[in-house]
């Protein structure tokens, strides 16, 4: 049984990757950040030395109950985000009637808030004290445990693997299609490419076995993998580096997908990182980055692992 869910996660890999021919990416820019994004990472740092995040969680703890989805896969929550190194936010249909936000104190080992959200909740990112969630509809800003505004976004293409990113202090969501848009409180701006900088940044698939960065001001970089490769996913800049994990097919029989962490400072050459293999349930935007810190989480039959990541670039 455990080899056919292993197969059916990679098949879905192989697929999303072959659909996200001309999507996400990075690029190195004047080297500047503003001070929003310093500001950010150093409150971050801060708490990162004062909490420590646990390795494991049980569902138990975070109320929840793995439930078969029609597919045959277990579904346990929908997204998550680490608030501040302190607490774990994530975002799930725990109630039939609405879906939820939850917070659990790393410190207290509890869940310490829980916020009904209307909508079909696709993403999570935290920014100091604000939440921001994407759904099918909008995205919904969250403080004080209690939703503070809603923007409408008007994308009614809205996709399962979009996910919210930020570069420089901005934020801004990234679909699959390789279009972008950024957004503050005050609404929203559509961009053809990801905004980092001037410059608009995207990774396309040149082969089986290849793939090109690029952005609008016509520098590229390759990557030639010895490997087929699946998904190559964008996470986030550090030192205005990219950063993203690349999955490359060990075997065909039976399907066999090793993941790792790179960045564009070697032009992802050295692996930063070797993520565990889901083998109970897929978590849509697996890892999440702040600063230097990367966090990836893994669901387990009884509990949900997670594993820090320190970048040194």
């Amino acid at each position: 049984m455990e080899n056919k869910h292993m197969i059916r996660i990679a098949l879905i890999a192989v697929l999303v990757s072959l659909f996200l021919m001309g999507f996400y990416m990075l690029s190195p820019n004047d080297g500047k950040k503003n001070d929003i994004s310093q500001e950010v990472e150093v409150q971050t740092a801060e708490r990162l030395t004062q909490v420590e995040i646990p390795s494991h969680i049980t569902w138990e703890q975070l109320g929840i109950t793995p439930q078969k989805s029609l597919e045959g896969d277990m579904y346990t929550f929908s997204a998550y985000d680490i608030l501040d190194g302190a607490t774990l936010a994530y975002i799930g249909n725990f109630a039939k009637e609405h879906g939820s936000l939850r917070l659990f104190s790393f410190e207290e080992k509890k869940i310490i808030s829980d916020v009904p959200i209307k909508g079909i909740l696709l993403d999570i990112f935290t920014q100091g004290n604000k939440i921001f969630i994407l759904t099918d509809k909008d995205i919904v800003i969250v403080e004080n445990n209690s939703i503070s505004k809603r923007i409408p976004h008007g994308k009614p293409d809205i996709f399962l693997f979009d996910k919210v990113i930020e570069s420089n202090g901005q934020l801004s969501v990234l679909m699959a299609n390789g279009k972008s848009f950024s957004f503050s409180e005050s609404g929203i701006q559509k961009h053809d490419r990801l905004k980092h900088g001037s410059d608009g940044v995207w990774i396309q698939k040149t082969s089986p076995r290849s793939f090109e960065m690029k952005n609008t001001n016509k520098s590229s970089l390759a990557y030639q993998s010895e490997k087929d490769m699946g998904a190559i996913t964008f996470i986030g800049f550090h030192n205005d580096y990219g950063i993203c994990s690349i999955e490359e097919i060990a075997s065909m029989n039976p399907i066999t997908i090793e993941r790792k962490i790179a960045s564009s400072k070697d032009n992802f050459e050295k692996t930063i990182a070797i993520l565990k293999s889901p083998k109970f349930s897929i978590i849509k935007n697996d890892i999440k980055q702040h600063g230097p810190h990367i966090y990836h989480v893994t669901a387990n039959e009884n509990n949900l692992s997670i594993q820090t990541i320190n970048l040194d670039l």
